[in-house]
């Protein structure tokens, strides 16, 4: 233990230093961030950090169950579409106030169009984000307004259950307004990035690690345990849990298939597997002259053997999916593909014959690349697809990328078919909502006047059992069009050391690391 040295009258006395030492949280995200720009980011990977970073009007607690944020309340008008937040009274990590405007400009920066937000579709309850968004109308029309300097009002434009969840995602927290003036797009790097989340950001070394620090300032600060948080881009999921038995890392967001059963077995308690809320599924580019036919998309999709894929290669008995949403309860009637029953010899000889009528046989067979991003599970999954589809006479070629390329080309629509994981909280308007054409995850580009009319019937009925059953119309409409193929719905693959308490196993697999805290490791 340091010790301090106090000279006095020519005296020496010692002193024990009573500093402990900090408490300092390592975390494996599997991918380097795209940024740490709050509005402009669109993977998981990166939102964990950013809720570290940032607050919004509301954001997540430790079971990803939205809480106040940056506005200690809120009320709603009673027809539902005034939403009035009054805010708390806090800081910037630079010592300068939060204001009104900084709150309100992170929701409008979120569905400005110059942003080019991925994931702005989460705000298209809000009234006019849509011709917003689409730079049919400008920002100012937006219905967000300060009111005053601790009011902020959003308007919608219809009763929008799904709003309070949704200003909890990134893209929707707060943003200095002062240092984004001062520093134009590079205010999120560090040296300029000023939070007002329960932590800073300290560092950031490409490709190697994330830094973040307590944020003295933060609201909550006397309950945050946890002092500093370093968060590894580690692609390899057998490196990550190698590093996790070593004590270099605490946690770890993914996991081998080929590992479960050994760590159910040798480390019981370190592996984190809940249903999550999203799904794992293809996007198929309807730009493409070969996927524009639908009796081609149908076939790809009738091929496919989820079960195997689901709960052989994936190894954590995640469901098949033959719908858009996941199973949610609630009194959502999912719907599926209308041959969930059928055979899979059955579905392959179908599938065939589809191909057939649409021109390819042995002498013209179907071509294409699928894109998939790394781990062992995607990989794995890739495979038995390629080998599905070869039994249908399809030649399918595998391009793996880094999580942050992959979904680069996905954006502007560089592929033929591509793996995603969406991800959102338990309601099917957000997954449903992807596949609007305005939507940033529409990345197979479909579009659909008949699913538009369906999703907008429903995003305007007030009643939950009729706004659910136009919902269930809609989901119905994209799987007669196969506007995309879903594989299977995902659990969640944490493995997190029994020293890290406060981690709390949630669908939406947000883990913000304020209600965590490390105990003494043993070592393994």
């Amino acid at each position: 233990m340091p010790r301090v040295i106090l000279l006095a009258f020519g005296f020496v006395w010692f002193a024990q230093a009573a500093t402990a030492a900090p408490m300092v949280l390592h975390r494996g995200n599997t991918a380097e961030p795209e940024t740490l720009d709050p509005q402009k980011t669109y993977i998981d990977q990166t939102g964990n950090i950013v809720l570290d970073l940032f607050v919004g009007l509301t954001t997540y607690d430790a079971a990803s169950n939205p809480i106040p944020g940056a506005a200690v309340s809120w009320t709603v008008s009673p027809d539902g579409l005034t939403y009035t937040f009054k805010l708390r009274p806090h800081q910037w990590s630079d010592g300068a106030p939060v204001t009104a405007e900084d709150v309100a400009l992170g929701v409008s920066r979120a569905l400005d169009p110059k942003t080019a937000s991925q994931l702005a579709n989460l705000g298209f309850c809000i009234k006019n984000a849509v011709p917003v968004n689409a730079g049919k109308m400008p920002l100012d029309k937006l219905g967000v307004r300060v009111v005053d300097k601790a009011t902020i009002e959003i308007k919608v434009e219809n009763p929008c259950p799904t709003l309070i969840a949704a200003l909890a995602e990134p893209p929707f927290t707060a943003v200095p307004a002062h240092t984004l003036k001062k520093h134009g797009d590079a205010w999120a790097k560090p040296g300029n990035m000023v939070s007002n989340g329960a932590y800073t950001l300290a560092e950031w070394r490409p490709n190697d690690r994330v830094r973040i620090v307590k944020n003295k300032r933060f609201y909550d600060a006397a309950n945050v345990a946890i002092d500093e948080v370093i968060y590894f881009p580690i692609e390899d999921d057998a490196a990550a849990l190698k590093r996790l038995r070593a004590g270099e890392i605490d946690l770890n967001i993914r996991v081998s298939p080929g590992d479960v059963a050994w760590l159910r077995a040798n480390m019981p308690g370190v592996l984190r597997a809940t249903p999550a809320s999203s799904v794992a599924d293809l996007a198929v580019n309807h730009t493409s002259k070969k996927f524009k036919d639908m009796r081609v998309r149908r076939a790809l999709a009738l091929a496919i053997d989820r079960e195997t894929i689901g709960k052989s290669i994936a190894k954590l008995d995640q469901k098949p999916a033959y719908g858009v949403v996941p199973p949610m309860g609630r009194g959502y009637a999912n719907r599926r593909f209308d041959f969930a029953t059928m055979k899979l010899s059955d579905r392959q000889a179908e599938a065939r014959r589809l191909l057939a009528t649409a021109g390819y046989g042995p002498a013209n067979p179907l071509t294409f690349t699928l894109r998939q991003r790394v781990g062992v599970a995607h990989q794995r999954a890739a495979i038995a697809m390629q080998n599905d589809w070869a039994k249908i006479g399809v030649k399918v070629d595998i391009l793996t990328s880094e999580l942050k390329s992959h979904y680069a080309a996905m954006n502007v629509a560089d592929f033929d078919i591509g793996a995603v994981g969406l991800a959102w909280p338990a309601d099917p308007e957000y997954f449903l909502s992807d596949l609007l054409p305005t939507a940033g995850t529409n990345y197979g580009r479909y579009a659909s006047d008949a699913y538009v009319t369906k999703l907008r019937q429903g995003q305007a009925e007030v009643d939950v059992a009729k706004r659910f059953a136009l919902f269930a119309e809609a989901e119905a409409v994209a799987l007669a069009d196969v506007a995309m193929i879903p594989l299977y719905f995902e659990t969640t693959r944490n493995i997190v050391a029994t020293h890290v308490k406060g981690f709390v196993d949630n669908p939406r697999d947000f883990h913000p690391t304020r209600f965590m805290r490390v105990e003494k490791k043993t070592p393994r």
